[in-house]
């Protein structure tokens, strides 16, 4: 008993020194007069989890998932900020497109919003590569998609927190449209390869982070999103589906898990900021590529 009483209160000193030391505060009394009470209580949160970590108590984190009740319930999951940001957009951007004269399966109209065309490379429209990825060739084109990233989306969400899961999302779309561009020249739209970077940036990012989030939980997140992965690439062999920016996708977004890792306390400070500082360049990057727009009007 006295044993495992010191062993917790030793645990409960190193997890408060660790935290404490990423924010430069020199105890829980600074930290009380220099922090607002919501940043306080985020300290004591980041606290109690380290200790969990450091005594063995930390729950798998696919197991945790399953009582987070962060974000927007719906009957399909639970919708996180950044997450339900990019549906409202992608919504917004097929309510534009339905709106005018010949809808969202409008090869005119599509091209006019910015799908991508076989010409992009050849006349400079950069734009293509971005603006692609929020429009959708009809009804069941964007349901599809946006049933993907309400579960994908907040998955990758709650693992990489709301910067680096941009940055990916972003970065996946462009290099995916990149390869159909290069490889399949056409018409292309869609959130697809986006979301195909998000498969796999958990495909990669559950092997890379299996310290933190344990070896066991490690397998069952991997298991799942294999299986998940094998449909879609039967899927992306359908006819009119572009397989290259899929693939391109995925491709892009296992490669940027091996750099970005998951969000936890157990990553050193400067890697954390080191990650954040990759992600908020690949999410700037993206965004100019909107502003070549201005370039060639």
């Amino acid at each position: 008993m006295t044993d495992d009483a010191g062993s917790s209160g030793e645990a409960r000193a190193r997890a408060t020194a660790y935290v404490l030391q990423r924010y430069h505060l020199t105890g829980l009394q600074e930290a009380r007069e220099r922090l607002t009470p919501g940043q306080f209580a985020g300290v004591t949160r980041q606290i109690d989890e380290v200790e969990a970590q450091l005594t063995g108590r930390a729950r798998p984190a696919v197991a945790a998932l399953a009582g987070d009740t962060r974000g927007i319930a719906t009957p399909f999951g639970r919708i996180l900020p950044a997450t339900g940001l990019l549906l409202i957009i992608i919504w917004l951007v097929f309510a534009l497109e339905t709106l005018q004269p010949g809808g969202s399966q409008d090869n005119t109209i599509l091209a006019t919003l910015g799908a991508t065309t076989p010409d992009l490379l050849a006349t400079h429209q950069y734009w293509r590569l971005l603006t692609a990825c929020f429009l959708h060739i009809g009804v069941a084109h964007i349901a599809s998609n946006s049933l993907a990233l309400v579960w994908l989306g907040s998955l990758a969400e709650r693992f990489y927190g709301p910067l680096r899961f941009l940055g990916i999302y972003l970065a996946a779309g462009v290099a995916g449209n990149i390869a159909a561009t290069v490889l399949e020249p056409g018409l292309g739209a869609g959130a697809s390869g986006a979301i195909f970077g998000l498969l796999g940036a958990m495909l990669a990012g559950s092997w890379r982070n299996r310290p933190i989030i344990g070896a066991e939980a490690s397998r069952a997140l991997f298991g799942s999103l294999v299986s998940l992965l094998v449909i879609n690439i039967a899927i992306s062999f359908i006819p009119g589906i572009s397989k290259f920016a899929h693939f391109g996708g995925l491709l892009t977004g296992a490669a940027l898990a091996l750099l970005i890792p998951f969000r936890s306390p157990r990553y050193p400070r400067a890697y954390a900021l080191a990650a954040d500082g990759v992600s908020a360049i690949l999410i700037v990057a993206a965004l100019a590529l909107g502003l070549t727009y201005a370039g060639v009007h």
